[in-house]
């Protein structure tokens, strides 16, 4: 039923609404992507594309994590052109 579900939501997004959904969704889309792959599921050419575009996003993600550690570790300031939002504290 999940690799189902993965597999429409595929068709209807296209592959980059599916790794940006990958990608805010955390750990919980990856674990449903692990379910999907291991499904058995019958549509083995659908499945391997699923797959592409999960390992892809991943990699990109995994990729962005790693730029912000290395950023922090270097003390690089993360705040840099962000907009304040209102209830932000000014800093002086």
């Amino acid at each position: 039923m999940v690799a189902e579900s993965l597999l429409r939501l595929l068709e209807t997004v296209g592959p980059n609404g599916v790794s940006e959904m990958l990608r805010d969704q955390g750990s919980r889309a990856e674990e449903a992507f692990e379910a999907a792959l291991a499904s058995g599921h019958p549509d083995r050419v659908r499945i391997a594309e699923l797959k592409t575009v999960a390992e892809r996003a991943l990699r990109k993600s995994s990729a962005r994590i790693g730029r912000v550690v290395q950023q922090r570790l270097h003390g690089k300031n993360m705040n840099k052109g962000r907009v304040a939002r209102k209830g932000d504290k000014r800093r002086r």
